[in-house]
């Protein structure tokens, strides 16, 4: 073999080399869900469908348009027979006080609960953790559920915190794409 094929082949196998790992470099990382934890309120706030979209609508504030529009998303919303209601909107509805405190007790009952069970479940203490992505689709407060949710557990000074809050029910499908884009280009 000459010097001048010597030095083709070497340089075909370089740039091949290169391809390759810029390719691997480049790949998707895979994303993988390690644990979950689900918050299942005590029985007695179960409800039907029905007395959901009643317990929803019996304050008569609501012109037609407005009580048509939410019976539709009541139908599309993918409620079951047996849903949950925090317990101040089964308050009778002359009793019935929407409030902070009480909206702030049923988030810090649903998220500590099923953070603190997931906690548990995977093994992982909170100073381990370096980033806490908080979704709630209507409940936006100050301080957000995040930093709520970072004292509450004593997570690290240096944990990183976003609350995705008033989306709706994207809030979640979104916070899930976003700690998958985050966690590929963030490692660790």
């Amino acid at each position: 073999m000459t010097n001048f094929q010597l030095l083709g082949v070497t340089l075909s196998v370089l740039l091949l080399s290169t391809v390759v790992v810029l390719l691997w470099c480049r790949r998707r990382l895979p994303v993988m869900l390690l644990g979950y934890s689900c918050h299942l309120p005590d029985s007695d706030r179960r409800c039907t469908m029905d007395l959901c979209e009643y317990l929803g609508l019996r304050m008569n504030i609501y012109d037609l348009q407005a009580r048509e529009f939410m019976q539709l998303i009541y139908s599309k919303s993918g409620l079951g027979e047996e849903t949950y209601m925090p317990p101040y909107l089964m308050q009778p509805v002359e009793r019935l006080v929407v409030k902070h405190p009480p909206a702030i007790q049923e988030a810090e009952e649903g998220i500590f609960t099923t953070v603190s069970t997931l906690l548990c479940k995977t093994d992982v203490a909170p100073q381990d953790i370096s980033l806490v992505i908080v979704a709630c689709s209507l409940f936006s407060p100050s301080p957000s559920l995040s930093a709520l949710l970072i004292k509450q557990f004593g997570f690290k000074e240096s944990v990183k915190t976003y609350t995705f809050s008033g989306m709706g029910c994207s809030a979640g499908t979104m916070c899930v794409d976003f700690a998958a884009r985050l966690l590929r280009h963030q490692p660790g």
